[in-house]
């Protein structure tokens, strides 16, 4: 009896050790589809992408944002789903592209993707009044390098 009861604290231990993922993680993020400009003869300033976050979990994400010509920041925003945002900030040399991934309860996922000064262009649309900011840069590309984060 007292085998038995060592033989099953034993596996109890060992299982209780192993951790518990409750959803299938990706190392990198896939981003299909991005733009972002702004609207001409508006104050009106948009951004798309699509993004497969997981093997298994892809999602839409679109935003507008008020600002005349020049593409604005953008605060972390809800996609389609909203365990996934993104958000767009300026930095030296350029913008980043951020997405974050609430994947389980307390646990986040966050990759950037860096967008050059080159990328962000000015466009002319033939009329003086038309000159605006878009991306002219890779519509897909892969966000790696992703960051665990614990969220308390």
């Amino acid at each position: 009896m007292k085998s038995f009861a060592l033989a099953a604290l034993t596996i109890l231990s060992a299982a209780s050790a192993a951790p518990l993922e409750t959803r299938q993680t990706s190392t990198e993020f896939d981003v299909t589809g991005f733009n972002a400009g702004c609207v001409p003869h508006s104050s009106l300033c948009y951004f798309n992408l699509n993004a497969a976050v997981s093997p298994s979990k892809s999602v839409v994400c679109s935003a507008s944002a008020l600002s005349y010509e020049v593409i604005p920041d953008l605060a972390p925003t809800a996609c389609n789903d909203s365990s996934v945002s993104f958000s767009f900030t300026h930095v030296e040399g350029g913008a980043d592209l951020e997405i974050n991934w609430g994947y389980d309860a307390g646990r986040n996922l966050t990759g950037t993707h860096f967008i050059a000064d080159s990328e962000i262009v000015w466009t002319n649309t033939q009329i003086p009044t038309g000159t605006v900011q878009a991306y002219d840069g890779p519509a897909d590309f892969v966000i790696g390098d992703l960051q665990a984060i614990a969220v308390l």
